[in-house]
């Protein structure tokens, strides 16, 4: 992390620099408007003090007065960093490297630009920052930490996005098939139903047949009876009438044959010879 203000130090900055530099910097330095120097130095003592939002108050006081200030942009990135606006800051860090002026200002914000899209789970423009930071400044050990554990992250990220990528379809598909299955099963009760209705109504049409058919038999068989009984009642009648018959015509036949015996009696006297009765 290097997260941290810069401060306005007047010109120990140009000390270190090579003699040949020292004249331009002393002519950009004369340059400085006082309100925006001094809006910095009360933001920084506030910052210093864990004031933050009066920290933050005074480096916007500071851009107020010149907007492409980079230590104004970069120190506000910091406040807002500290106050766990990691989005405000990132906004800042981006707007601080757009408005620095050489590699080591670059290096700063693409660095802190790198870690507020780390800390915002934003691996594929934090490796872009980091990367950046390390064209300004090869050898910071930091930044290359940083950068493979941004690296790191992203590859368990997409690969935990595989991951569930493919338990979604997995899901998908066993939903899908259990959707399928209970179809099937609606539909096999459905049709379970409707056979049930209709063996039912079968069922309920061969006993309304039945009813029907045992009626006439019913009928039938009561006709049958009446006319067996008719008929042995015919029957009984007859043979009484046999009996009478028969009795009549041995009546008759003794009657024909007296009559018979009475004439062959008679036809029997006349054929004899007369005699005289003395």
């Amino acid at each position: 992390m290097k997260f941290g203000i810069i401060k306005y130090t007047n010109y120990a900055y140009v000390l270190s620099r090579v003699i040949c530099i020292i004249i331009p910097l002393l002519l950009c330095s004369c340059t400085d408007s006082p309100l925006r120097i001094q809006y910095l130095r009360e933001g920084n003592k506030s910052y210093d003090k864990k004031d933050y939002d009066n920290a933050v108050s005074n480096y916007m006081k500071a851009l107020n007065e010149d907007n492409n200030y980079f230590k104004s942009h970069f120190n506000l990135g910091d406040a807002l960093y500290m106050k766990k606006d990691t989005n405000g800051a990132q906004a800042k860090f981006e707007s601080a490297l757009l408005t620095a002026q050489d590699k080591s200002e670059k290096f700063l914000a693409s660095y802190n630009s790198g870690n507020t899209n780390l800390d915002n789970k934003k691996y594929e423009p934090a490796i872009e920052a980091y990367k950046n930071a390390l064209k300004n400044n090869p050898y910071d050990k930091d930044a290359k930490y940083n950068l493979s554990y941004a690296l790191a992250k992203l590859k368990k990220e997409q690969e935990q996005n595989k991951k569930n990528k493919q338990n979604k379809n997995n899901k998908e598909n066993k939903d899908n098939k259990q959707q399928d299955k209970n179809q099937d099963n609606k539909q096999e009760k459905s049709g379970d139903k409707e056979q049930q209705k209709k063996d039912n109504s079968t069922k309920e049409k061969n006993d309304g047949d039945k009813g029907k058919e045992k009626k006439p038999e019913n009928g039938k068989q009561d006709q049958n009876n009446k006319e067996k009984s008719n008929g042995d009642k015919d029957s009984k009648m007859s043979d009484e009438q046999a009996k009478k018959i028969l009795i009549g015509l041995k009546d008759s036949e003794k009657k024909v044959q007296k009559k018979m015996l009475l004439r062959a009696m008679k036809e029997k006297q006349q054929s004899q010879p007369k005699t005289q009765q003395w």
